[in-house]
């Protein structure tokens, strides 16, 4: 008997949410497929592929968008769609086809001796080409006004042509459904991973950045994969994780210099622990200079340090951002007046959140528990760190990019996780107390039932929002606003 109750106990905790979880990661993989059929130049892809073409050629010195050439072929006498290869000038300083076109339209801060934005993506690009493009295949891409049509017939050219830029974002945002869950499974249980994984399965952002050549989906995956080291390192007092959580941070703002914004939640989170400590001046020292904190930042600065210095030998400044006044001040481009048009990130984001994925609704009831830990902790009560620490994540980021004009959705990507991981936390509540009632006690399975009917529906409102943007070609998802 106790054999069976062994066998049972193994099924119910290891094989059934396996099962669930492959599940989960197979709906995702199928939501983003359109990838390898739909079209990538537009916009920042276009920028990204053109690095990654520089990087190939010229190596690290020659990191700018100078020296590139865009040439389009039609592929068939339909005229449907195009290829686009890129390829080097002979001359690296040439201005190329990227900053002409970029000109045409009254963008001129892009042409600098060395770019803004970090190399973590177009490396990404580089090595995902050699490794999976033919030898002698350039970085070309498919370029077509049809993409509902295409991506309903998926020709196997456009497949072969494109997996080896279109695997890297798919790649990377199954990749960050699957840290998802494990990280709400060593936050919480694996039943709350699986529902935020799920969650993040149907987020339309995640949806829309994983099918475009953008770095959001890397940019996350490096961040959840840096606070799942911290966790674990928290739990168990291990310092070297630590600097490993900082290495993963140091990945991430390669990828997008923001990231270090963890670095300052994770700051305010063991000031906010450590204030019930102080009794005396010395204490407020290292609560403010805690050797946490300077481990993570050693893991940091190993990693995208180098970077930080590339930039100051060229512009004098380890954190440079060109000064692009002349195209935001006079609103030239269609792009530049929607974002204008958009209410800040302080209404935004926190309302967006809920109208793309309305689950996320849930997160909010965990300002409940913020709230009582940190009375708790500053009581020096007994408190649970967990929602502390999510929150301070999440408040850091929505702050900083509350008041910035870069009024886009994808850039909460990064705590995504955090919120799917709080609501699933309280939709595993909610499951709990359906079981209370006496019909559900005797059949627990219909509280289940009933939360994943709640996350499938949801996705039948929020998985059309994702795809639309795609499949339509855009690069905004402008619901609500």
């Amino acid at each position: 008997m106790s054999r069976i109750r062994k066998i049972k106990s193994v099924f119910y905790k290891i094989v059934l949410p396996l099962i669930f979880l492959l599940a989960v990661l197979l709906s995702a993989a199928l939501i983003r497929a359109n990838t390898f059929w739909l079209p990538h130049w537009s916009g920042d892809q276009s920028q990204y592929i053109a690095l990654a073409v520089k990087l190939d050629k010229w190596g690290f010195d020659g990191y700018n968008l100078r020296g590139v050439r865009r040439l389009e072929l039609t592929a068939d006498k339909t005229g449907l769609f195009n290829f686009i290869y890129v390829i080097p000038t002979e001359d690296p300083q040439e201005k190329g086809d990227i900053l002409r076109n970029l000109d045409m339209i009254g963008v001129h801060y892009y042409d600098q001796p060395f770019f803004h934005k970090p190399p973590g993506f177009p490396y990404a690009l580089l090595l995902s080409h050699r490794l999976f493009a033919a030898p002698d295949q350039p970085y070309i891409v498919v370029l077509t006004n049809f993409s509902k049509v295409f991506s309903k017939i998926r020709p196997a050219i456009f497949f072969v042509s494109q997996f080896w830029a279109a695997i890297v974002p798919f790649f990377f945002s199954i990749g960050l459904v699957f840290l998802t869950f494990f990280l709400g499974k060593i936050l919480f249980s694996s039943r709350i991973g699986l529902y935020a994984a799920a969650l993040m399965a149907i987020n339309p952002v995640n949806i829309m950045t994983s099918q475009k050549l953008w770095a959001d989906d890397m940019l996350a995956f490096f961040v959840c994969a840096s606070i799942i080291s911290f966790v674990i390192a928290y739990k168990r007092n291990l310092n070297w994780l630590i600097f490993l959580a900082g290495a993963f941070c140091g990945l991430a703002v390669l990828v997008k210099q923001f990231a270090a914004f963890i670095l300052v939640g994770l700051w305010f989170f063991y000031i906010l622990i450590g204030i019930s400590k102080f009794k005396k001046p010395l204490d407020l020292f290292k609560i403010v200079f805690s050797r946490q904190i300077f481990i993570f930042t050693a893991g940091v600065i190993l990693i995208s340090g180098y970077w930080f210095f590339k930039v100051y030998q060229v512009y004098g400044t380890p954190f440079f951002i060109p000064e692009r006044g002349d195209v935001v001040n006079n609103v030239v481009t269609t792009w530049f007046k929607t974002l204008a048009n958009r209410p800040p990130g302080l209404i935004l984001y926190p309302v967006g959140w809920v109208c793309l994925c309305p689950l996320l609704v849930f997160a909010y009831a965990s300002l409940g528990d913020l709230s009582v830990n940190i009375f708790r902790l500053l009581k020096n009560k007994v408190y649970d760190y967990r929602f502390v620490f999510l929150w301070m994540l999440i408040l850091v980021f929505y702050a900083a990019f509350s008041v910035t004009l870069d009024r886009e959705h994808r850039y909460m990507m990064p705590i995504y996780p955090a919120l799917a991981i709080l609501s699933a936390y309280y939709l595993d509540r909610l499951r709990r107390l359906i079981n209370r009632c006496n019909f559900c006690n005797k059949l627990n399975f219909i509280s289940e039932l009933i939360i994943v009917a709640m996350i499938v529906g949801c996705g039948f409102w929020s998985v059309p929002i994702g795809l639309d943007t795609a499949l339509n070609y855009k690069s905004l998802i402008l619901m609500p606003f």
